[in-house]
């Protein structure tokens, strides 16, 4: 999800300038001079909708200040050698009403704490090109710093540096990519009794989880080295062991290979990470070294105009190997369908619209260039070409005025949350999409806590579920007022956010989700019925209200 603060950064714009003065302190109080100091901000003023930045240089005492700004939120960034800024769960940000004039703001950097190491293999000897990270021991949070490494890649000499915050970590090694003839290629035959896996994922100092991993913990401005992490091999027995997933493509063109692409994750709804193989002219695949946890793996052939792919195949890799997987290639498929719009309609001619297929997070089809798409007969009618298997998301466009997306079915029956899972191929199934031109409307004045329109940078977020706080863009108010237009029927929260006065009273670690939750809970409800035009004067919180109680 992403936080609820950086959402802002896009900036209400106001006419009267404010400004910043304050101090640069190191994490004991000391004044830090020579500090370069950025306010950032996404400038919805500028012809090419770029990016605005003020800039400063703390003085002998530290202190620094900023004058001409506008009204807006602001992502503070802090450099200085030896030194890392960190906000926890967050981006460092700044509010500035119109006209406000901050003073006496304070910024606090952190002597950079160093962590020096190196990875071996089984023998001590160095291994390159070893990925390591840290993590964070529970219950401390994720650092967002500016100037550390959180991950560092080792040199010839196996070594790696990490500059971080201070804290408690975890450090995990990972080799991404295998060197040719790196000793212990899967590969080998061998008949002497040892293994030859390839390196599984490893913890200080050489553990298999972060379960039995030992606590690195650095202090602001010390050094720690001598960390060395053994990594582990995968193979029978080991605390490590690695499976193995294979099995054949068919359906491949002479002679040719397919591309088989396999994701992985720990839930089966968040599949990060990827490795691919290819077939061979058997059609045969095998991939190994994988560890426990949620797979999707399938095959794409492509060559020309010639685009092959199979459908996708979902395990929990648990305490065996995945063998005799069968990923049939297949040509796309055509998807038919109908657009109906009901309500009444303009007068005028018609317009010409299109339905697109917008793929759907890590259910995107794997071979699919481009968002299929395809132009609305007069009759209503569209067919959609050399669909590839995924998962997707119905887009008309354009959308009537004031209209809204009613409903996705598929053969008849309704798809929940308008997801369409073609994972396994279209199947012949067909497509209508209801378009409603009936959209509701909300509008009105956003108020001060005097009563009078509010001033500054307010937003207005109308949602079903806290996490719509982080995943919708919110109305901005401007001149104290705000409207949103082609709601679905449905019940609503409405809340709008001085943003300034609300940061203030939240800081930087206001954007998690038990703060979307408390502003979630504290809304109002408002149920919004087909061609409501709702007129609503809302009341801008400047700090995290009480939940409302139930009468």
């Amino acid at each position: 999800m992403r936080p609820l603060i950086p959402l802002l950064l896009a900036g209400c714009l106001w006419a009267q300038p404010g400004g910043v003065a304050g101090a640069v302190v190191d994490q004991t109080g000391k004044p830090l001079p020579g500090v370069h100091l950025r306010l950032l901000t996404a400038d919805a003023g500028s012809d090419d909708g770029g990016v605005t930045v003020y800039g400063a240089t703390s003085g002998a005492a530290g202190q620094f200040s900023m004058e001409g700004l506008k009204a807006e939120v602001y992502m503070l960034l802090a450099e200085r050698a030896g030194f890392v800024q960190a906000a926890p769960m967050g981006l460092a940000t700044l509010a500035l009403k119109p006209g406000q004039h901050l003073t006496d703001y304070k910024v606090v950097l952190t002597a950079r704490a160093l962590i020096v190491g190196h990875v071996v293999d089984e023998y001590g000897d160095p291994v390159q090109g070893v990925s390591v990270q840290t993590e964070p021991v529970p219950p401390e949070k994720l650092q967002f710093t500016f100037m550390v490494t959180r991950n560092a890649t080792t040199d010839e000499r196996g070594e790696f540096r990490l500059i971080t915050a201070p804290g408690k970590y975890y450090l995990k090694a990972q080799q991404f990519g295998v060197p040719m003839l790196q000793r212990g290629d899967s590969s080998e035959v061998r008949t002497d009794g040892t293994q030859g896996g390839p390196f599984a994922p490893t913890y200080y100092p050489s553990a298999a989880n972060a379960g039995a991993a030992a606590v690195v913990q650095v202090a602001a401005g010390q050094d720690v080295a001598g960390i060395d992490i053994r990594l582990i091999r995968t193979g029978g027995g080991t605390a490590a062991r690695g499976f193995t997933i294979s099995g054949t493509v068919t359906g491949t063109p002479d002679n040719a290979r397919a591309l088989v692409m396999l994701r992985y994750g720990e839930n089966a709804g968040q599949l990060f990470q990827g490795r691919s193989t290819s077939s061979g002219e058997d059609g045969k695949f095998s991939i190994t070294g994988m560890q426990p946890g949620f797979y999707s793996v399938a095959a794409i052939y492509s060559s020309g105009k010639t685009t092959l792919q199979s459908r996708t195949l979902d395990f929990h890799l648990e305490a065996a190997d995945e063998t005799g997987l069968v990923l049939s290639l297949s040509p796309g498929e055509e998807l038919a369908g109908t657009l109906v719009l009901v309500g009444d309609a303009p007068a005028g001619a018609a317009e010409k619209r299109t339905v697109r297929l917008e793929a759907q997070g890590w259910g995107n089809p794997f071979g699919q260039a481009e968002a299929p798409a395809a132009e609305v007969g007069q009759d209503g009618q569209f067919h959609i070409a050399n669909l590839l298997p995924g998962k997707f998301k119905a887009v008309v466009e354009p959308m009537p005025e004031n209209g809204y997306l009613k409903e996705a079915a598929l053969d008849g029956k309704a798809v929940a949350d308008g997801v369409l899972d073609f994972s396994q191929g279209v199947g012949g199934s067909r497509l209508k999409i209801t378009v409603s031109r009936a959209g509701g409307q909300i509008s009105g004045r956003v108020l001060g806590d005097d009563g009078e329109p509010a001033v500054g940078p307010v937003v207005v977020w109308l949602v079903t579920d806290p996490k719509h706080l982080d995943d919708e863009t919110p109305a901005r108010a401007s001149g104290g007022k705000y409207s949103f237009k082609a709601i679905r029927p449905g019940k609503y929260r409405i809340l709008a956010i001085d943003v300034a006065e609300l940061m203030q009273a939240v800081g930087a670690d206001g954007n998690d989700d038990e703060l979307n939750r408390k502003l979630f809970d504290a809304a109002e409800e408002i149920e919004v019925k087909d061609g409501d035009r709702i007129s609503k004067d809302i009341t801008a919180w400047t700090k995290v209200p009480e939940k409302k109680e139930a009468k």
